[in-house]
């Protein structure tokens, strides 16, 4: 009897810690964290492995849109957009990612707000319930972006307005297995407007590491590593060549820190491109140094020249390359795309002329002079 009753206590203590501990988990980003989402899944779909999940989405009114969609990419996501209506509630649009285009609406019937979808103390709330959404992970984790665009309320029913791009956006797991609740009703019905308690919060937003990351890595392969090469011909000055290259170098690293610290950096093709370059271009110092070497010993090119300058002129190709893939994977505008390709344009043609003026000028002195190395006659080489 008495192992009995230890037994029943203890299956009531576990079964008391199971429901005391089972909660929605939230995730916070924007300005200041001050958009959260929250997911709740029902036991029995945990169990199951497949029906309804719980979703809140909360905002304030600063912001007139606010997106939250399937996957890690926009590219066939299933996606949740919020807006004010106008009359002091929400409303829920229901849209289906196309790449880097504006979601247009897409019929979801078992997508519905539940009560507690409101507009109150400034702050847009949307309860809403889903069926199942397909390829989720009720036991582990699933991939998830988000974004937003600040500025005046939409003030409309239509579940197909038009959007503005946004300015803001992120990428980030969550944990299904640490959002089970012990029931299948709405979760979010007592819940409050601040913060969720237990949040955590992520990067994007105003002023994130990814945007960091883009302006150095934009700046280091569009403008530092062409530009340093292109001091050989025009300055005749290894070591000016020589220490602008590897300057660059450094920032790059600094940028490749800053990518690494952005949310949805190794989720994605570009970074894992990004990081062979950096990687790779760790041993173009080297080459550059015993090409240095060589030269001044020689006084001509050797093997060592020529790996130099084409497997740096290789990297920086796919340097430029992978910045372009990187902005559409980013969802940055088109204005930003084009502007890239031409300062990438320009910057090739540039490379390119002086290239051809040093091989000319190389080879005019060739024809009447004897060499003397005076430390000028360093390949067109990037670092």
């Amino acid at each position: 009897m008495k192992s009995l009753t230890s037994m029943a206590i203890a299956a009531a203590l576990a079964l008391f810690a199971g429901s005391s501990s089972a909660s929605p988990t939230s995730y916070c980003n924007g300005k200041s964290n001050k958009i959260c989402y929250t997911w709740a899944v029902p036991s029995s779909t945990a169990s199951s492995s497949s029906g309804n999940l719980f979703i809140r989405i909360q905002a304030p009114v600063e912001y007139q849109w606010i997106g939250l969609g399937t996957g890690d990419k926009m590219s066939c996501s299933t996606m949740f957009l919020i807006y004010q209506d106008g009359t002091g509630n929400v409303t829920l649009s229901t849209r289906m990612g196309r790449g880097h285009e504006m979601p247009e609406h897409s019929r979801m019937r078992s997508v519905r707000l539940i009560e507690g979808s409101d507009v109150v103390n400034k702050t847009m709330v949307a309860n809403i319930h889903s069926g199942d959404l397909g390829n989720m992970h009720f036991k582990g984790s699933n991939q998830w972006i988000s974004a937003w665009k600040t500025g005046s309320s939409l003030h409309t029913t239509d579940i197909d307005a038009d959007i503005e791009e946004h300015d803001g956006h992120n990428s980030f797991s969550v944990d299904f297995s640490e959002a089970v609740v012990n029931y299948n009703s709405n979760p979010f019905i007592h819940m409050m407007t601040d913060t969720p308690n237990g949040a955590t919060s992520g990067g994007g937003g105003e002023g994130n590491t990814s945007t960091i990351h883009g302006i150095i890595m934009s700046v280091v392969f569009l403008l530092g590593y062409p530009l340093g090469s292109l001091l050989m011909p025009i300055i005749g000055k290894w070591f000016i060549h020589a220490t602008w290259q590897m300057i660059v170098f450094i920032t790059m690293w600094a940028g490749f820190v800053a990518g690494k610290l952005a949310a949805d950096l190794v989720q994605r093709s570009t970074c894992i491109i990004g990081t062979v370059v950096c990687g790779l271009m760790v041993i173009q110092p080297i080459l550059g140094g015993l090409h240095h070497r060589n030269f001044a010993k020689h006084q001509c090119r050797t093997g060592i020249s020529h790996a130099h300058i084409w497997y740096g002129r290789a990297l920086m190709i796919l340097g430029i390359v992978n910045g372009g893939l990187g902005l559409q994977l980013a969802g940055a505008s088109k204005k930003l795309i084009v502007g890239y390709g031409v300062v990438g344009l320009v910057t090739s043609l540039m490379y390119t002329a002086g290239a051809v003026r040093k091989m000319l000028r190389g080879a005019k002195k060739h024809q009447h002079e004897p060499m003397k190395y005076n430390g000028s006659y360093s390949a067109v080489a990037l670092i």
